[in-house]
Protein backbone atom coordinates (compact mmCIF):
# COMPACT_ATOMS: atom_id res chain seq x y z
CA UNK A 1 0.00 0.00 0.00
CA UNK A 2 2.75 2.20 0.67
CA UNK A 3 4.40 1.91 -2.49
CA UNK A 4 0.89 2.44 -4.24
CA UNK A 5 0.45 6.11 -2.10
CA UNK A 6 3.94 6.57 -3.15
CA UNK A 7 3.75 6.14 -6.48
CA UNK A 8 0.13 7.27 -7.27
CA UNK A 9 1.48 9.20 -10.56
CA UNK A 10 2.84 6.61 -12.15
CA UNK A 11 -0.49 4.39 -12.18
CA UNK A 12 -2.33 7.47 -13.13
CA UNK A 13 -0.48 7.50 -16.12
CA UNK A 14 -0.97 3.77 -16.95
CA UNK A 15 -5.03 4.68 -16.89
CA UNK A 16 -4.52 7.65 -19.06
CA UNK A 17 -2.71 5.76 -21.97
CA UNK A 18 -4.90 4.56 -24.76
CA UNK A 19 -4.17 0.76 -25.80
CA UNK A 20 -4.57 -0.29 -29.67
CA UNK A 21 -7.56 0.54 -31.41
CA UNK A 22 -9.80 -2.81 -32.29
CA UNK A 23 -10.00 -3.92 -35.72
CA UNK A 24 -6.30 -1.61 -37.18
CA UNK A 25 -3.91 -4.99 -37.73
CA UNK A 26 -5.79 -5.77 -40.77
CA UNK A 27 -6.51 -3.59 -44.05
CA UNK A 28 -9.80 -4.56 -43.85
CA UNK A 29 -9.98 -3.37 -40.23
CA UNK A 30 -8.39 -0.22 -41.50
CA UNK A 31 -10.50 0.52 -44.22
CA UNK A 32 -13.85 -0.01 -42.34
CA UNK A 33 -12.77 2.50 -39.96
CA UNK A 34 -12.16 4.80 -42.19
CA UNK A 35 -15.60 4.26 -44.33
CA UNK A 36 -17.29 5.05 -40.86
CA UNK A 37 -15.51 8.57 -40.86
CA UNK A 38 -16.32 8.91 -44.61
CA UNK A 39 -20.07 8.21 -44.64
CA UNK A 40 -20.99 7.84 -48.53
CA UNK A 41 -18.73 11.26 -48.42
CA UNK A 42 -21.52 13.17 -47.06
CA UNK A 43 -22.47 15.80 -44.78
CA UNK A 44 -24.04 13.88 -42.19
CA UNK A 45 -25.79 15.61 -38.99
CA UNK A 46 -29.17 13.16 -38.15
CA UNK A 47 -28.68 11.01 -35.47
CA UNK A 48 -29.78 7.95 -37.82
CA UNK A 49 -27.67 4.83 -37.35
CA UNK A 50 -25.15 3.29 -39.75
CA UNK A 51 -26.76 -0.07 -41.11
CA UNK A 52 -23.87 -2.17 -41.89
CA UNK A 53 -22.28 -1.58 -38.57
CA UNK A 54 -24.79 -0.06 -35.53
CA UNK A 55 -23.11 2.83 -35.12
CA UNK A 56 -23.97 6.49 -34.67
CA UNK A 57 -23.20 8.45 -37.79
CA UNK A 58 -19.76 10.42 -37.77
CA UNK A 59 -21.39 14.17 -37.90
CA UNK A 60 -19.72 16.64 -39.92
CA UNK A 61 -20.29 19.85 -42.41
CA UNK A 62 -19.50 22.03 -44.86
CA UNK A 63 -17.82 19.76 -47.42
CA UNK A 64 -15.20 21.60 -49.37
CA UNK A 65 -12.77 20.13 -51.81
CA UNK A 66 -9.43 20.53 -51.05
CA UNK A 67 -7.55 20.01 -54.16
CA UNK A 68 -4.88 17.01 -54.55
CA UNK A 69 -2.34 16.31 -52.57
CA UNK A 70 0.20 13.56 -53.92
CA UNK A 71 -2.14 12.51 -56.39
CA UNK A 72 -4.84 11.86 -54.00
CA UNK A 73 -8.10 13.69 -54.02
CA UNK A 74 -8.62 15.84 -50.75
CA UNK A 75 -11.68 16.28 -49.72
CA UNK A 76 -12.84 18.35 -46.04
CA UNK A 77 -15.35 18.59 -43.45
CA UNK A 78 -15.41 20.41 -40.33
CA UNK A 79 -17.27 19.28 -36.76
CA UNK A 80 -21.16 20.40 -36.69
CA UNK A 81 -19.10 23.49 -34.06
CA UNK A 82 -17.43 24.48 -37.44
CA UNK A 83 -14.18 24.65 -35.41
CA UNK A 84 -12.44 20.94 -35.96
CA UNK A 85 -11.59 19.87 -39.66
CA UNK A 86 -11.70 16.42 -41.06
CA UNK A 87 -9.08 15.78 -43.85
CA UNK A 88 -9.86 12.84 -46.33
CA UNK A 89 -7.80 11.22 -49.17
CA UNK A 90 -9.26 9.93 -52.08
CA UNK A 91 -7.78 7.01 -54.54
CA UNK A 92 -10.67 7.34 -57.23
CA UNK A 93 -13.95 6.93 -55.16
CA UNK A 94 -12.55 5.08 -52.34
CA UNK A 95 -11.46 7.18 -49.17
CA UNK A 96 -7.67 5.87 -48.14
CA UNK A 97 -6.87 8.17 -45.25
CA UNK A 98 -8.74 10.27 -42.54
CA UNK A 99 -6.96 12.43 -39.91
CA UNK A 100 -8.58 15.11 -37.61
CA UNK A 101 -7.39 18.33 -36.40
CA UNK A 102 -8.45 20.99 -33.85
CA UNK A 103 -7.07 24.39 -33.45
CA UNK A 104 -4.52 24.32 -30.79
CA UNK A 105 -2.24 27.63 -29.46
CA UNK A 106 -0.24 28.24 -32.41
CA UNK A 107 -1.49 25.73 -34.63
CA UNK A 108 -3.57 22.20 -34.30
CA UNK A 109 -3.15 19.23 -32.69
CA UNK A 110 -3.44 15.62 -34.71
CA UNK A 111 -5.74 13.37 -33.49
CA UNK A 112 -7.67 9.94 -35.05
CA UNK A 113 -5.91 9.40 -38.14
CA UNK A 114 -6.45 6.12 -40.42
CA UNK A 115 -4.59 4.77 -43.07
CA UNK A 116 -5.77 1.93 -45.68
CA UNK A 117 -3.58 2.38 -48.64
CA UNK A 118 -1.51 4.53 -51.14
CA UNK A 119 2.37 5.16 -51.86
CA UNK A 120 2.90 7.87 -49.05
CA UNK A 121 3.71 8.05 -45.25
CA UNK A 122 0.93 9.09 -42.89
CA UNK A 123 4.35 11.15 -41.52
CA UNK A 124 4.79 13.17 -44.64
CA UNK A 125 0.70 14.31 -44.51
CA UNK A 126 1.85 15.58 -41.31
CA UNK A 127 4.90 17.33 -42.36
CA UNK A 128 2.25 19.00 -44.86
CA UNK A 129 -0.10 19.88 -42.28
CA UNK A 130 2.82 22.14 -40.38
CA UNK A 131 3.27 23.46 -43.68
CA UNK A 132 -0.66 25.02 -43.60
CA UNK A 133 -0.30 25.41 -40.15
CA UNK A 134 2.87 26.41 -38.67
CA UNK A 135 2.75 23.78 -35.73
CA UNK A 136 1.45 20.31 -35.23
CA UNK A 137 0.64 18.67 -31.67
CA UNK A 138 0.27 15.55 -31.11
CA UNK A 139 -3.58 14.67 -29.15
CA UNK A 140 -3.28 13.26 -25.42
CA UNK A 141 -4.97 9.90 -26.62
CA UNK A 142 -2.41 8.42 -28.58
CA UNK A 143 -2.57 4.88 -29.82
CA UNK A 144 0.70 2.78 -29.47
CA UNK A 145 0.12 3.21 -33.62
CA UNK A 146 0.52 6.59 -33.47
CA UNK A 147 2.90 6.92 -31.19
CA UNK A 148 4.99 4.41 -32.68
CA UNK A 149 4.82 4.70 -36.54
CA UNK A 150 3.96 8.27 -36.96
CA UNK A 151 5.89 10.18 -33.58
CA UNK A 152 8.77 8.41 -33.24
CA UNK A 153 9.36 8.90 -36.92
CA UNK A 154 8.70 12.57 -36.81
CA UNK A 155 11.12 12.91 -34.02
CA UNK A 156 13.89 11.74 -36.36
CA UNK A 157 13.19 13.66 -39.69
CA UNK A 158 16.22 15.68 -39.93
CA UNK A 159 13.56 18.45 -41.42
CA UNK A 160 11.83 19.17 -38.04
CA UNK A 161 12.10 20.52 -34.74
CA UNK A 162 9.98 17.85 -32.17
CA UNK A 163 9.62 18.98 -28.71
CA UNK A 164 8.49 17.15 -25.83
CA UNK A 165 6.10 18.93 -23.90
CA UNK A 166 4.32 16.28 -21.27
CA UNK A 167 6.47 13.31 -20.30
CA UNK A 168 2.66 11.61 -19.57
CA UNK A 169 1.81 8.33 -20.86
CA UNK A 170 1.24 8.77 -23.85
CA UNK A 171 3.52 11.82 -24.29
CA UNK A 172 2.78 15.21 -25.73
CA UNK A 173 4.74 16.45 -28.81
CA UNK A 174 5.07 19.77 -30.26
CA UNK A 175 6.38 19.71 -34.22
CA UNK A 176 7.46 22.63 -36.94
CA UNK A 177 9.76 23.16 -39.40
CA UNK A 178 13.57 23.74 -38.64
Amino acid sequence: MKLLLENWRKYLDEVEGMGPIPGMETQEGRQASIDYFWDGGRENLEDEKDPATGWSRFKKINRKDGGSWEGYQMVLFNDPTGRDTFYFLLDGETPIFYIGTEPYKDGVITGNVRKSGGNFRSTDFYKWLIDQHGVIYSDKMQSPEGRGKIWDWLLVDDDLNVELLEKAHPPRFRAERK
